[in-house]
Order: C-alpha cells, then sequence, then structure tokens
C-alpha cells in the first residue's frame, strides 16, 4: 500500500460522486519509485476509499475471448469498435461481477456488468448477457487472469491549485515540453481565457463533477497453463473522468509522465504469448523482466492464410462483433469493421 493523509470516503459516497461508468480514460506507466511524488502533488480535496478500515484492494480479472481472438487482436490493431469481457473479482469483499466494456464514440469506455458468482467459466446466464450488449452470441474461453492491488482516490472538480507544481515544472494543465498528448493544445495557444489546455471547459461535465485515479501496484498476469508474469516496480495509474482531462492528469503532465496505450488484457497476453502482434503495447511492454522483452523482438513465423476474410451483406451493428470464418488468431478481419464497397454501374468500387 502506498501510504498517504487524505482522508477516507467511503463506497456509497464515491458511487454517488463519481460513478463513471460511461468515461474517458487514461492511463500511464509509472515506477513505484515516482508515486509519492504523484500523491503529494493532488488536489486539495482529494479523498481515499476505505472500507472496514482498509485502503488498499485485492482485485482478480479473468478475461474471456473469442477462439481467435477478437477482442485482443481489435484492441491491438486500434479498432474503433471493440470490446473486452471479464469476470472482476473484488477479493476482499467477495464480491464478483460479469462484465462487458465497449469502445464507444469519441473514445469513451462504457462497462456494463451484472453481479455473478465466483465461477471459473461463464455461465448461460453471462453468456446471454454479452450477447444482449454485443448484439450477436460469441463462443467465448477463459484466456488470462490478472491479479493486482488498487488504491483509488476520488478528486474533486477544479484546477490544481499553482503552488501545488514543483518548481521549474510547465504551467498547471500543460503537459511537459515535447509530451504534449495527442489531441491537446500548448496552453500558450489558446486565446486569452481560455481554460487550460486539455482541462475541462466550465459548464461541462468534467468541470461539473468528479474524478477518479486508480493506483494498481503488485501486477500479476497468468494464463490457464499457469505461465504467469510480474511487474512488481511498476505501477498503472489511470485517470477516469466524465470528459476532458482531470486534475490528476495536469499533475502527472508536469511530472513528466505520458498517457499510455496500456490494456492489462492486451498487455499482459502480449508478454506471455510472443506469437500474438504486439506492436500496440510494445512501450508498455518494458514493464517486464528483459527476457520476455527479448522474445518479442525475434520474430514470429506466421500461418499461411487459406482463407479470405469476408463480410456478408447484413451491416447492422451486430457484424462489428461477429467473428468470420478464419479463425487464425494472427489475422482480423478488417471488413467486419467497414462494409464491403459496393459496385457502380460503371464497375468501379464505391463506399
Amino acid at each position: 500500500m502506498i501510504d498517504t493523509d487524505c482522508p477516507p470516503i467511503s463506497l456509497a459516497e464515491l458511487v454517488q460522486e463519481a460513478e463513471l461508468l460511461t468515461r474517458v480514460d487514461r492511463k500511464y506507466l509509472v515506477p513505484r519509485t515516482d508515486l509519492p511524488a504523484v500523491l503529494a502533488g493532488l488536489p486539495a480535496g482529494t479523498r481515499v476509499l476505505e472500507i472496514n478500515g482498509r485502503r488498499d484492494f485485492a482485485y482478480r480479472s479473468a478475461y474471456f475471448d473469442t477462439p481467435a481472438l477478437h477482442s485482443y487482436l481489435a484492441a491491438a490493431r486500434g479498432r474503433r469498435h471493440r470490446f473486452k469481457l471479464r469476470i472482476r473479482s473484488y477479493l476482499d469483499s467477495d464480491l464478483h461481477f460479469f462484465e462487458v466494456k465497449t469502445r464507444g464514440i469519441r473514445g469513451t469506455t462504457t462497462k456494463q456488468r451484472i453481479p455473478y458468482d465466483d465461477e471459473p467459466t461463464l455461465s448461460p446466464s453471462a453468456l446471454a448477457y454479452a450477447a444482449e450488449v454485443l448484439g450477436t452470441r460469441l463462443d467465448l474461453a477463459h484466456v488470462l487472469t490478472t491479479r493486482y492491488h488498487r488504491q483509488t482516490f476520488f478528486l474533486p472538480a477544479g484546477s490544481l491549485p499553482a503552488g501545488s507544481l514543483p518548481t521549474g515544472s510547465p504551467a498547471a494543465g500543460s503537459p511537459a515540453a515535447g509530451s504534449l498528448p495527442v489531441g491537446l493544445s500548448p496552453a500558450g495557444s489558446l486565446p486569452a481565457g481560455s481554460p487550460a489546455a486539455g482541462s475541462p471547459a466550465a459548464g461541462s461535465p468534467a468541470a461539473a463533477g468528479g474524478a477518479r485515479l486508480t493506483i494498481d501496484t503488485r501486477l500479476v498476469w497468468e494464463l490457464p497453463d499457469g505461465s504467469s508474469v510480474s511487474a512488481p516496480d511498476w505501477a498503472i495509474v489511470e485517470t477516469k473522468s466524465a470528459a476532458g482531462a482531470s486534475t490528476a492528469d495536469r499533475l502527472l503532465w508536469s511530472l513528466r509522465h505520458r498517457p499510455r496505450v496500456v490494456s492489462k488484457y492486451g498487455t499482459g497476453l502480449a508478454a506471455l504469448r510472443p506469437d500474438l502482434p504486439a506492436n500496440r503495447w510494445r512501450p508498455a511492454l518494458r514493464m517486464f523482466p528483459a527476457d520476455l522483452a527479448t522474445d518479442r523482438r525475434r520474430p514470429t513465423p506466421q500461418p499461411a492464410r487459406t482463407d479470405r476474410w469476408h463480410s456478408t451483406t447484413d451491416t447492422s451493428p451486430a457484424d462489428r462483433w461477429h467473428p468470420a470464418t478464419d479463425t487464425s488468431p494472427n489475422h482480423l478481419p478488417a471488413d467486419r469493421w467497414h462494409p464491403a464497397p459496393r459496385m457502380s454501374p460503371a464497375g468501379k468500387a464505391s463506399r
């Protein structure tokens, strides 16, 4: 557990103030030695989740995917429509949920879930729930389990006090020079009186409500065959806000930490399965031992493709998730995400 003097917040209060089932997430890879500086810079009014005197909670997530790993490959290749299925277990309170996470418009993440028993496999009710949310029934199997400890902080709305930034840091609301996240403008390029770059505009959901900051440590990933890997020297820090950047994001930027493409499912499976494509996760793979990084650099023979991906004439939303006939784990059907070209009378393809 990372020591902090923040006052407590109950689970009921946290849900009331910032449930954020639909939200914008940003993830950061932070060395554990840097965490005290992050906690010291949190704004006044920050509170930490406390339940029965505990502030550090054990989590377990069991991830499920199709035989062709459609969930993993959609994330690895940056598909706009993608999903994630897992059983999330809060081990200290013996609570379990089956969760379906989907990526929505403008990068928002929507999480839908139902209470679940502590089962290692998906029940018919869970499969039916996934089919209801995704619009199609998938053949699913357990692929990966993650374990970690989490601390959760509630951050009130508002900007960081100017005095909370270290001497020589960029202005509050701006990332470090040369590390500006994509889509955000330098503060100096905004008209006078505008909100700081990356900060929520006045009246926006992010400005009106609070945000969450989670710190995950003691990270362990395990395959069903028992193979495992851990990252004891790193933390995954995640910010969650209704829209825009939170005060925690601006603090992390000021401390020279940039948002990273990090997925516990994707990164862990990439580390344990060097046969899978993993370019999207390479910056995050530095968490793992050097021998794993070496394995990732070795070229992997690719199986010959015997079938072409194809799409049907039905372009309903369910097709976004529906597996095609090719079950190779190294190929994702590009046509699944884009309708097939229509042929014009002149014989030219048009969209």
